[in-house]
């Protein structure tokens, strides 16, 4: 149950973990959910894109109730009004698209067979999902229904609704007034998330109903996820593992290495510079010092990278049989590993690549 709460809630755009309640800020019961008190200030709180500002450069850092909960999540790609996002939760990553516009804030793909540096902005899902909508005062409501595109195929119907619009939240990233937004779906499960003007989402809990047939409750579980730390002007640190041919042509070498990449920052240069220039030990270069990485695409459905080289690769190759093959395998082995695909398509100059021996 708790790794079936782990995939839905990470679909759902922040990881989770076990049951947490938290003592300052209990979850709503369901009739808290749907009737707020009547003293509650119901004036407008502002716009959707102040409480979901598109920040680039920034790591939103999550602390779960459990650390396999823990999450980093960080803006791949801005463009306009949209974002995509890449988070990181206990090895898991997923990777959301969302738009800011029209009064809403909505999720317009989902992928979470992605390394997340692959370029969604202009994908969608078969439906849109209403994130938060204006106006943004109590008892607002909108229909919010998810729906995956991949191999965690998924749909979640529910009904969303401004619960509170003056809420203290403490986290460990400090304290925070915030707009409460609470959606419960149609198996009767609640998801509460606590949106801070000028930062965002601050704080979430999914909470589990367990029901008899006849509807009576007979218990909960609560997943928590809350911001620990927000790090400004910084890069995405990630690893992948790097395979080079031995400078005997006898194999593959192989180690895991660091990188970090901003925002909208091509990554095509950071790999360029990895093929060329090996570390220390006994390996050689797997591309010419002139060669430049054209394009790289992703066929999901074929589950196909294709790399397409400059004519350098082939005209400058100075290698044997032996050493050309061994090539030949460490890209399959580098942009098939780091992509999640299954196959390499290797052009140069848009023609396939044909191998000199």
């Amino acid at each position: 149950m708790k790794k079936v709460l782990l995939l839905i809630f990470v679909l759902l755009m922040i990881a989770t973990g076990c049951k947490k309640e938290d003592a300052n800020n209990p979850p709503p019961t369901e009739t808290e959910a749907q009737n707020p008190t009547e003293q509650q200030d119901n004036s407008i709180q502002g716009t959707v894109a102040e409480y979901f500002p598109i920040k680039e450069n920034s790591l939103y850092i999550y602390t779960g109730s459990v650390e396999s909960a823990n999450q980093e999540t960080y803006p791949i790609f801005i463009e306009g009004n949209k974002l995509q996002r890449r988070t990181s939760a206990g090895g898991f990553i997923s990777t959301e698209v969302l738009s800011v516009e029209n009064s809403e804030v909505k999720l317009i793909y989902t992928n979470a067979t992605s390394n997340g540096f692959e370029n969604f902005l202009n994908k969608a899902n078969p439906a849109e999902v209403v994130i938060l909508k204006e106006p943004l005062q109590l008892n607002a409501t909108w229909e919010r229904n998810f729906v995956s595109n991949d191999s965690t195929a998924g749909e979640f119907k529910g009904t969303s609704k401004i619960t509170d619009v003056n809420v203290s939240v403490t986290t460990p990233a400090g304290e925070f007034e915030t707009l409460v937004v609470t959606t419960e779906f149609e198996t009767g499960n609640l998801d509460v998330e606590y949106y801070a003007k000028g930062i965002g989402l601050v704080k979430r809990e999914y909470i589990n109903i367990t029901r008899t047939e006849k509807g009576q409750e007979l218990s909960r579980e609560t997943v928590t996820v809350e911001l620990s730390e927000i790090k400004e002007d910084t890069a995405c640190e990630f690893e992948f593992t790097v395979y080079y041919p031995d400078d005997q042509v006898n194999g593959l070498l192989s180690e895991t290495r660091k990188f970090q990449l901003k925002t909208n920052e091509d990554i095509r240069p950071l790999l360029e510079g990895m093929l060329k220039k090996p570390s220390e030990g006994p390996s050689s270069p797997i591309i010419t010092e002139n060669t430049k990485i054209n394009t790289i695409s992703v066929d999901s459905e074929a589950s196909e990278v294709h790399l397409d080289l400059s004519k350098e690769f082939v005209d400058e190759m100075n290698a044997g049989s032996g050493y050309e093959a061994l090539i030949q395998e460490s890209l399959k082995n580098i942009f098939t590993d780091f992509y999640r695909a299954s196959s390499l398509k290797l052009t140069i100059e848009g023609e396939d690549y044909i191998p000199k021996h």
